[in-house]
């Protein structure tokens, strides 16, 4: 009871940085997934902190849609999200095998990708549903056509109920769809052969977002929507599968707040190693949010974000936890809120422009957010 008094009043605290997620978008993209493939069952991919976004404040998001099951990747992240859902939780990823005893095996399902893990489960002697995870191409996880074939030998008479069939395309971002095909033709190979093996598995995806977005194939009753979900477009303007996506909507923005006023005159210098030096005198605000937060030292002197229809410059290195934004010629003052990451398209500081500027991708940019910023639905 204390506990509870604690939590009802305690102040709430104002965060200098925040990191805002639109519901509106986020449903608006689930919508218009959907509507490409109506038949498509859609498994929401929630790991990595929600690529950014938030892991607890996505299943708060999610319980608010019809979907069944979402998808993560680790132990610890199914130890979050089972506290935040009731949804069904499918673990992308391994475990070490003591772990799995202490799983919710009626919430939980295992996308189980070798024999070691297979029988490990199997000898556990409990009903757990699986997803056989086929390897078509990746590489990189997956049965072989020999273990799959040895897997079908060992599942008869176990308590596994094999669930689902799944892989994962290796190029789907790319316009040559032969590859693409190349692998729903090895899916299907091998999915006829655990038919044939007497199991029915209710579910066959091999799309993520890129995918869900090119294949149309009603073989495929599920989809794993990740980037796309969250409002960015995987395939390169260049694929006739493009338009596809982009009614996409991104659906995060980073704010900061000003915590300093400097005025500097003509000649001097700002940050570590003076890489700026103001040519007339100038006024830079001073933010809580560096490298350590995630503003990539290769965005020093490059970044430039919008404030009302004026651009501010980072101005000198990006340090571990401040950065410099000149404003002259504004009425910024301290505490004033800077949006460091905007989701119009129009503005310079999208997470798509920053992506360019680096030479990443979206996802990188997304995950490198730290988890400790505060995330709110708005």
């Amino acid at each position: 009871m204390v506990q509870i008094f604690k939590k009802l009043f305690a102040p709430k605290v104002q965060p200098l940085n925040l990191v805002t997620v639109s519901r509106k978008k986020i449903l608006h993209n689930l919508y218009h997934l959907q509507m490409l493939q109506p038949g498509l069952e859609l498994f929401p991919v929630i790991k990595s902190n929600a690529y950014g976004h938030g892991i607890e404040l996505m299943c708060k998001l999610l319980a608010e849609t019809t979907i069944s099951t979402v998808c993560v990747d680790s132990f610890i992240e199914y130890q979050y999200v089972e506290k935040h859902t009731t949804k069904d939780i499918l673990l992308l990823g391994e475990t070490n095998h003591h772990n799995y005893s202490l799983f919710d095996f009626k919430r939980t399902i295992f996308a189980v990708s070798n024999l070691d893990t297979l029988n490990y489960l199997i000898g556990l002697k409990r009903t757990i549903r699986i997803h056989l995870f086929v390897n078509t191409g990746m590489n990189r996880e997956g049965f072989s056509e020999k273990d799959l074939k040895k897997s079908l030998l060992i599942l008869p008479g176990s308590k596994l109920k094999v669930d689902g069939v799944m892989s994962h395309f290796h190029s789907a971002d790319l316009p040559n769809m032969k590859s693409m095909k190349e692998q729903v033709s090895l899916f299907k190979k091998y999915y006829h052969r655990i038919e044939e093996a007497g199991f029915s598995p209710k579910y066959r995806h091999i799309s993520a977002s890129a995918g869900i977005l090119k294949l149309q194939d009603s073989f495929f009753n599920a989809g794993r929507p990740g980037i796309a979900m969250y409002g960015y477009n995987p395939l390169l303007k260049k694929d006739k599968y493009y338009k596809n996506g982009e009614d996409l909507q991104p659906a995060l923005e980073v704010f900061t707040t000003v915590v300093g006023i400097q005025k500097v005159k003509s000649g001097e210098g700002v940050s570590y190693g003076y890489t700026h030096v103001c040519k007339e005198n100038a006024i830079l605000a001073t933010i809580p949010f560096g490298y350590y937060e995630w503003l990539d030292r290769r965005l020093s002197n490059i970044l430039q974000i919008s404030y009302k229809k004026k651009l501010l410059s980072l101005r000198g290195r990006v340090c571990m936890n401040l950065s410099s934004i000149e404003v002259t010629g504004t009425k910024i003052q301290r505490g004033d809120s800077l949006r460091l990451i905007s989701s119009k398209p129009e503005n310079p500081n999208t997470v798509t422009n920053i992506a360019k500027h680096i030479g990443t991708i979206e996802y990188e940019v997304l995950t490198n957010l730290r988890d400790n910023i505060r995330r709110e639905l708005v």
